[in-house]
């Protein structure tokens, strides 16, 4: 019955949230902006995220295979695609990685390597981000004038360096655990995310390596894909806003208040992209797109999973 009332809550929340921007955006302006915008670019955009679907595939088996947990390339994406439409169309916040826990699981016996991959797969994702926006804001510190957008950099700057900490540092872990003495859950939850990073602690460099070679290609790809929709509607804005910004909206998007995120990506870019000048309409438009490419990449995997690795798994099973 919880679940539920939270499922409603988080669609409510993203509809009052569309419709509250409707109201102050005029949909005629939103028409008029994607009237005007350019084919070329959008197509790009969306080879790009695909691109970005398919290295973010290859980082997870990248985890898995220094795991010990031997997949192919085309399992990867199978399972990979597959899970982005679990993703985006069921109402759970982690759907894509429990689709991809299950998958493994019933064909690998570790279970424990399977879900340590998908924490890694998520945590290095998450420090991209953060060593990213901390970069990308000092190198554009002087086009970023107002203090509350330094306040949000903070936050998620801090939020990062403590997730590090937590894996790397027990003490800092055992810091945390003391904080959480209020809430069982919440000690336990930190337990077991401490707990999965065993592997890590071991080998480190498994980390760095799927960080770099794996995390920031993906965060960067995805940044490019927004400068190509912003291409598209012939928006002149200097690169480094998208470097600060998306990853920004990255995290936002994941915070379990709508579903999918529907809602909390579009506030943020309307937000972000007005303190720098960009119309209210064209900021929408490049958010709703890049929610419809995601769509499009789920209808494509939910194809998949259908049509080949449904049956792929049944077999292997």
């Amino acid at each position: 019955m919880r679940k539920k009332i939270f499922f409603i809550l988080r669609i409510f929340v993203g509809g009052a949230i569309i419709f509250a921007l409707l109201r102050f955006i005029s949909y005629d302006d939103l028409i008029v902006a994607y009237k005007g915008a350019r084919k070329a670019p959008i197509i790009y955009g969306f080879l790009v995220i695909s691109i970005t679907c398919i290295v973010a595939s290859l980082r997870w088996r990248f985890i898995l295979n220094s795991l010990g947990i031997k997949i192919t390339v085309r399992e990867a994406i199978y399972v990979s695609l597959s899970a982005t439409f679990f993703n985006i169309f069921l109402p759970s916040l982690l759907a894509s990685d429990v689709f991809r826990g299950i998958a493994l699981m019933s064909r690998f016996k570790n279970s424990n390597k399977v879900v340590s991959s998908l924490v890694i797969d998520r945590v290095s994702g998450g420090v991209a981000i953060t060593i990213l926006v901390a970069f990308f804001s000092l190198i554009g510190r002087h086009l970023l004038p107002e203090r509350e957008l330094w306040w949000i950099i903070g936050i998620v700057v801090l939020l990062g360096i403590v997730i590090m900490f937590a894996i790397f540092n027990k003490s800092i872990f055992l810091i945390m655990e003391k904080m959480a003495w209020f809430n069982p859950a919440v000690k336990g939850w930190l337990e077991r995310f401490h707990q999965e990073f065993r592997y890590i602690r071991q080998q480190p460099s498994i980390f760095f390596k799927t960080l770099f070679y794996f995390s920031f290609p993906v965060q960067v790809l995805n940044i490019l894909s927004f400068i190509c929709l912003a291409k598209a509607f012939a928006l002149s804005l200097n690169p480094l806003y998208f470097f600060i910004f998306i990853p920004i909206v990255a995290i936002i998007v994941c915070l379990p208040i709508s579903i999918a995120g529907i809602g909390t990506r579009e506030l943020a870019m309307v937000y972000f992209f007005s303190k720098v000048g960009v119309s209210q309409p064209v900021s929408l438009g490049i958010s709703l797109l890049s929610f419809a490419f995601l769509g499009i990449v789920g209808l494509l995997g939910g194809i998949i999973y259908v049509v080949v690795y449904h049956r792929w798994l049944e077999r292997s099973t």
